[in-house]
């Protein structure tokens, strides 16, 4: 999950609707986390349609900002017991492609402004309260124009109030064991109120600088530069020196904090806990290196934090699952319940947003989310494997993964929009959690894992070691991706991204052979005449499995695969199966081995009675190993004997020979 920095505000009547009474989804925490991840989409949404004349706009679809936040600069003094307050936050913003008339910053209810100015121009402000925040408007006067840059000073001071947002999450604790300040608190969150659901990629530094009393500990968002005391206080000074978006959020700790070192790294890296420590805390600590070095290997690259790196456990009681952000991964305790493997592979998996949203943003996360929750959740099923069962079947364990995410897209996600969307698309206003996982998630993971089937383990990872170099601090679209892969495979790989990143497409793909000496005669048929490639599987008489790449042209392919041993069957790598309805050419025949006979009827007997009932987000993990679609022959998702009746009537087929 990669959260945006602002929280959700109560709820107005036109809102999406709320899963807060979906008892199926409540029953999984993974709903919360992709609610947070969701903010972006959700908040700006509201603040359109908030009956507050400040807020409203006049809505235009797809309104591209024209605003490009460059540097931050924060001087913040705080008294995290009492929320006391009094800062000063210098934003230099510039125009891009158009004029640039206003600037919104939103922050705690608590805060008020204390006078506002900008460099070279006259402002006009306003201000809203959408609880728990209060909203401030800066109109320019003049506009800046486009290309030209200003600085906007914007003190503001008063006590936090920390109020409970809609959901039930907080935005701020003030107390002095673990008090937690996250953005729209005292760190202004900021966005142009004229197109407030743009998040087109901007590259904005900061520095920060936290003064609060000696007694307490403090960490903060960013790489840390500096600590020292002055009299009674504090000063503890942050630096985020690479761009980052306006919209990934800021965190500040004091207090009391718990701190253990994490060992095995270059660069200082601290796990930060609320007291008192508990057994969970040093499992955190002994998964966070290895964690830390499997996303490393993943993306070709260390991680730039060379001053410090912060990781951070939330309890439960905040109502925040966890995001990552720049130099920082935080994740809630909540997750502890669900077995240490799942609390493992998701403290995984906000460590990969590291490089998968932070270091590697995407330009506009409204568009798509394939390189960022897509490889984070990939890298965090890819952990799983390597660090829990390296001794299984690596292509079975990660299709049995894929299972679940693939039945649910069939049958809740027909009318999903694509991975990548294309020019006039939206993502339905009535997006719910389920929903949203479905396509920020698994369509993504599971197109990621098809990509990497097709292409080749070490093309895929030559294609990523490149993306991440390319795309590093400044932001790409899939389209690099496609650039990247074709390069690397010397292939055109528009056809893939056409069926199945700007497309939702499941082309099916029918497997005959006749084995032959040294191999076997291999045909494979699809309905179109763009060309794809899958790996095929020949199963051998020795009890080996040998693996071919073949390019698919138009509608029947023809080719003589060469095999060691006899030739048994031929089927198409399992990793597939979710994006291509591979079949055999023999209806009936589910080992494809070129007959429907009694091993197939054997492979689904002991499975009647098995149903699989869509589990919505829980997916993710849980997966019903013993669920098998090519045993249920009529698609309703029910393995019964309506559907062994159906492969009796072609028990006996066999091959053209």
């Amino acid at each position: 999950m990669f959260a945006s920095a602002l929280a959700p505000p109560a709820a107005t009547a036109a809102e999406p609707p709320s899963i807060a009474d979906d008892p199926l989804l409540q029953s999984h925490l993974l709903h919360r986390l992709v609610e947070r991840e969701r903010s972006p989409l959700l908040v700006p949404q509201s603040i359109r349609h908030a009956q507050v004349p400040l807020l409203r706009p006049p809505y235009v679809a797809h309104a591209v900002s024209a605003l490009d936040c460059e540097h931050a600069t924060h001087d913040i003094t705080l008294d995290p017991e009492t929320g006391v307050t009094k800062a000063t936050l210098q934003l230099q913003v510039k125009a891009t492609h158009s004029p640039l008339a206003s600037v919104s910053f939103a922050f705690d209810a608590g805060l008020e402004t204390e006078g506002i100015w900008a460099t070279d121009r006259k402002v006009i402000v306003g201000q809203a309260m959408l609880a728990p925040m209060r909203v401030v408007r800066v109109d320019l006067d003049p506009p800046l124009a486009p290309g030209a840059s200003t600085v906007i000073t914007m003190p503001y001071a008063g006590t936090l109030s920390c109020a409970t947002a809609d959901g039930g999450s907080i935005t701020c604790s003030k107390g002095a064991e673990f008090s937690y300040f996250a953005h729209q608190s005292i760190f202004p969150y900021v966005f142009d109120p004229e197109a407030p659901e743009d998040f087109v990629l901007d590259g904005l530094t900061r520095d920060i600088v936290l003064r609060v009393p000696a007694v307490h500990d403090v960490v903060a968002t960013g790489q840390k530069i500096s600590e020292t005391l002055d009299g009674s206080t504090k000063i503890s000074r942050w630096s985020i020196d690479k761009p980052l978006s306006r919209v990934v959020g800021l965190y500040a700790f004091a207090g009391k904090l718990g701190l253990l070192p994490v060992g095995g790294r270059t660069a200082p890296t601290t796990f930060i806990f609320p007291s008192p420590e508990k057994p969970i805390d040093r499992d955190l600590v002994s998964w966070s290196t290895p964690a830390l070095e499997f996303v490393e290997r993943t993306s070709g690259s260390r991680l730039p934090f060379d001053r410090s790196l912060s990781l951070v456990r939330l309890p439960q009681t905040f109502g925040d699952p966890g995001t990552a952000t720049f130099g920082m991964t935080l994740l809630s305790d909540s997750y502890a319940r669900m077995g240490n493997i799942l609390y493992e592979e998701t403290w995984a998996h906000e460590n990969a947003h590291l490089f998968w949203g932070v270091v590697v943003p995407e330009t506009n996360s409204n568009e798509s989310r394939l390189m960022s929750e897509g490889m984070a959740t990939l890298t965090e099923i890819d952990y799983t494997f390597a660090r829990h069962f390296p001794a299984e079947d690596r292509d079975l364990y990660l299709a049995r993964r894929f299972l679940p995410m693939g039945l649910d897209l069939r049958v809740s996600g027909k009318d999903l929009p694509p991975a990548q969307l294309t020019a006039g698309m939206d993502l339905p206003q009535d997006f719910r959690t389920r929903r949203y996982t479905l396509w920020a998630y698994y369509r993504t993971a599971i197109t990621l894992d098809h990509l990497r089937v097709t292409l080749g383990e070490d093309v895929f990872s030559n294609v990523l070691t490149d993306y991440v170099a390319r795309c590093r601090f400044v932001g790409c679209r899939p389209d690099v991706l496609r650039e990247i892969a074709s390069e690397k495979s010397g292939k055109d790989m528009q056809p893939f991204f056409e069926r199945w990143v700007t497309a939702n497409e499941r082309p099916r793909v029918l497997v005959g052979f006749i084995p032959a000496n040294g191999g076997a005669d291999v045909e494979l048929t699809k309905g179109d005449d763009r060309p794809m490639t899958l790996e095929l599987w020949l199963g051998l008489a020795n009890g080996a499995r040998v693996k071919r790449r073949v390019d698919l042209g138009p509608h029947t392919t023809r080719i003589r695969l060469d095999a060691p041993a006899p030739v048994l069957t031929v089927a198409a790598s399992p990793r597939h199966d979710v994006l291509v309805d591979v079949r055999s050419l023999v209806d009936g025949d589910l080992d494809f081995d070129g007959e429907t006979d009694g091993f197939d009827v054997l492979r689904c007997a002991p499975l009647v009675g098995r149903r699989y009932d869509s589990v919505g987000a829980t997916g993710l993990w849980n997966v019903d190993e013993r669920f098998d679609p090519r045993c249920d022959a009529n698609g309703d998702l029910a393995i019964d004997d309506q559907d062994l009746a159906a492969m009796a009537a072609q028990f006996g087929k066999l091959r053209a020979r």
